[in-house]
C-alpha cells in the first residue's frame, strides 16, 4: 500500500495539472483553505464524512450543497468530491499544503525571512527585496526580523537555503580560507 505522502503528492500534482494560471491557483488555495477551516470547525460534518455507514452518495450531496452555499468554484468542488469518492477527504489539509508548495514553485513564488542586526529602513528593505528576487528568480514574500545577536549584516532564509551575510558568517568564511591556505 502506498504511503499517505505519495498519495498526497499525487493529488496535489493532479490538482496543479487542472489549474493554469496564478490567479486560479490563488483562488483554489483560498477556497480549499476555507473548506479545511469549515470541516475542522464542524464536528458534525467530520463525523458524516468519516462515518462508514453513511453512503457515499449522501456524503457527496452533503459536501456539494455546503460548498455551493460557500460559493466555492467548480474546480474546488469537483476536487473535494474526488477526494470524498476515493475516501481520501481527510488528507485535504496535507494535500493543500503540498499543493501550495508545488504551485509556488510552478509560478516562481516563495517566502523568505531576513534577520538583520538592526531594523532596516524602507529603502534598504526595498533594495534587498529586489536583489533577492533577482538572485533567486522568485517573487518573494519577505518577513523581516531584528536579531540583536548578529554583530552586523543579515541572514536570509528561504525554503532550505540560507544566505549568511552577517559579520560572523563572513568571519567564519575568512577563517576557513585561512585554514585551507595553511594546509597547502
Amino acid at each position: 500500500m502506498k504511503s499517505n505522502w505519495v498519495i498526497v503528492q499525487k493529488y496535489a500534482a493532479s490538482l496543479l495539472e487542472v489549474i493554469n494560471t496564478e490567479k486560479q491557483i490563488d483562488q483554489t488555495v483560498k477556497e480549499l483553505e476555507e473548506v479545511v477551516e469549515m470541516v475542522e470547525s464542524s464536528l458534525d460534518l467530520r463525523t458524516v464524512v468519516a462515518h462508514p455507514l453513511v453512503k457515499i452518495g449522501q456524503k457527496l450531496a452533503c459536501i456539494n450543497s455546503i460548498l455551493i452555499k460557500m460559493k466555492i468554484s467548480k474546480i474546488s468542488i469537483n476536487f473535494c468530491k474526488v477526494l470524498l469518492n476515493a475516501e481520501r477527504f481527510e488528507l485535504l489539509p496535507k494535500i493543500l499544503k503540498e499543493f501550495i508548495r508545488i504551485s509556488d514553485g510552478h509560478v516562481k513564488r516563495g517566502k523568505a525571512t531576513v534577520r538583520s542586526a538592526k531594523v532596516l529602513g524602507e529603502i534598504e528593505r526595498s533594495n534587498l527585496h529586489e536583489r533577492l528576487q533577482k538572485q533567486l528568480d522568485l517573487k518573494l514574500e519577505i518577513s523581516w526580523a531584528e536579531e540583536k545577536s548578529l554583530l552586523g549584516g543579515f541572514v536570509v532564509q528561504t525554503g532550505n537555503k540560507v544566505f549568511d551575510y552577517s559579520v560572523e558568517g563572513q568571519l567564519e568564511r575568512l577563517e576557513d580560507k585561512i585554514l585551507k591556505m595553511r594546509v597547502r
